[in-house]
């Protein structure tokens, strides 16, 4: 595990341990890190429980190609394999709502597993808001083709967790800059021809959202840092290929608290 911001310990270094090994980063204040090491230690003395409950949310935004591709080939045929794979869990299709999504990490329906599919909200790096919102989970609110800016009613973000307790939860997030935002495009040669990457954002980041499930209990979050592709889940002429998840998922399966 790394401890500190990507300024201090960058992303890059992260990946390249990760070729070879399971690999998280705690970025947290100090006394969010306090609290977190205090929910790691009553999950794993027992003091926690959590039902057999994988939820999947996954927006199909009106007129938009990527979320109908998330959540017809990433999120609908990863729950039926954890189904099949795992029939004492029951595993719930929430849609992509914004208020199901509240609705799900209320205490009395918390799920052990929470994997979401859809856009990560992503800002310019002159914008003001990127350090607080990059990452925000976009939902089916959102109309992609009304030309309109995304407004708070369409996306989920760490304000939405509030005070909310998350003990025991995992959380995997396809979703662009779901875990965090590099300082320049690690995507460059895929959008532009400029020998330099541009630049994302003044310094890099971690997302602000993962941030706060940690601190209110939550034992981990998977995400992206810079873009998430749909190639990860649709090989090109392949069709759908969810193996990494599921098998990614069926391992959380096997540590969870039950």
């Amino acid at each position: 595990m790394l401890a500190g911001s990507p300024e201090k310990i960058s992303f890059t270094f992260q990946q390249e341990l990760a070729t070879d090994h399971a690999v998280g980063r705690l970025d947290l204040s100090e006394l969010d890190a306090a609290a977190y090491a205090g929910s790691v230690v009553r999950a794993e003395s027992g003091q926690v429980t959590v039902p057999k409950r994988i939820t999947v949310f996954a927006p199909k935004n009106p007129g938009d190609r990527a979320t109908r591709m998330s959540a017809e080939m990433l999120a609908a045929p990863l729950a039926v394999a954890l189904r099949a794979t795992n029939p004492l869990w029951q595993v719930e299709e929430i849609g992509g709502a914004k208020a199901a999504l509240s609705a799900c990490i209320a205490p009395q329906s918390r799920p052990a597993i929470l994997f979401t599919a859809s856009h990560g909200l992503g800002y310019p790096d002159s914008d003001p808001r990127q350090q607080s919102r990059q990452g925000a989970l976009v939902c089916q609110e959102w109309r992609p083709l009304s030309g309109l800016p995304v407004t708070d009613e369409q996306i989920f973000t760490s304000d939405d967790i509030g005070d909310i307790r998350l003990d025991g939860m995992l959380g995997f997030h396809f979703a662009c800059f779901s875990a965090g935002t590099p300082e320049t495009d690690d995507f460059a040669g895929s959008s532009t021809t400029a020998s330099a990457s541009p630049r994302l954002a003044p310094v890099p980041f971690s997302a602000r959202l993962p941030q706060r499930m940690l601190a209110q209990g939550a034992l981990a979050v998977i995400g992206h840092v810079d873009r998430a592709w749909a190639c990860s889940f649709a090989p090109y002429g392949l069709g759908s290929y969810i193996d990494v998840f599921s098998d990614c998922l069926r391992a959380k399966i096997g540590r969870a608290h039950v």
